[in-house]
């Protein structure tokens, strides 16, 4: 079948016109459709980064406060350490005088008198020296003494500087003088440093 179209040409010619001109506006909404699309994901995903970025520069920002705040802890660290160095400093390492007389204290045989005790230390010297005088009723005594003044953690170098035997009506007594060198004790160190 043939179809034969009564209408002039120009009427065909401009029906043609039209559905091509349709053709043409349908296909400019999808692109203008497509342009929308790829608009709106690119908007969103900018949207996205840009929050992210907000994100990370809020983070940077608490995190720098946080820095200016441990800064200060580090300095008073600084200024703790400091204080500590100047603290053993004065310290020194003196022998803990306390437990040094209670040993020589005990060590003293009920038969020996101290008469004179002096003790000399010097920190840059490393020790120092302490000379005990003092009277007893012999020889034996006063070697006996000397054998415990060995065994006390804090001297060294104990020597008897001189012993003097004297003879009176009703005593006799011998005068002495022993010297020894002071040990230095412990560099001081801080109650709470080490977890003790």
């Amino acid at each position: 079948m043939k179809n034969i179209s009564l209408l002039p040409s120009e009427i065909k010619k401009q029906k043609e016109s039209r559905q091509k001109q349709r053709i043409a506006v349908i296909a400019g909404i999808g692109v203008l459709g497509v342009l929308l699309l790829a608009f709106g994901g690119l908007y969103t995903a900018a949207s996205v980064e840009r929050a992210q970025v907000a994100e990370q520069e809020e983070r940077i920002e608490n995190l720098e406060e946080r820095i200016g705040e441990l800064e200060k802890y580090a300095q008073m660290k600084e200024e703790v350490e400091e204080m500590k160095d100047h603290l053993r400093e004065a310290m020194g390492n003196a022998p803990p005088w306390d437990i040094f007389l209670a040993e020589l204290s005990g060590s003293i045989p009920g038969n020996v008198w101290m008469g004179n005790l002096s003790a000399d230390f010097e920190e840059e010297e490393e020790g120092g020296t302490v000379n005990i005088s003092g009277i007893t009723h012999s020889h034996e005594d006063l070697s006996s003494w000397l054998q415990k003044l060995y065994r006390l953690d804090y001297l060294d170098n104990i020597r008897c500087r001189y012993s003097e035997k004297t003879e009176g009506d009703f005593v006799t007594e011998v005068h002495f003088n022993i010297q020894a060198n002071l040990k230095p004790g412990e560099p001081y160190e801080m109650m709470m440093e080490g977890g003790e």
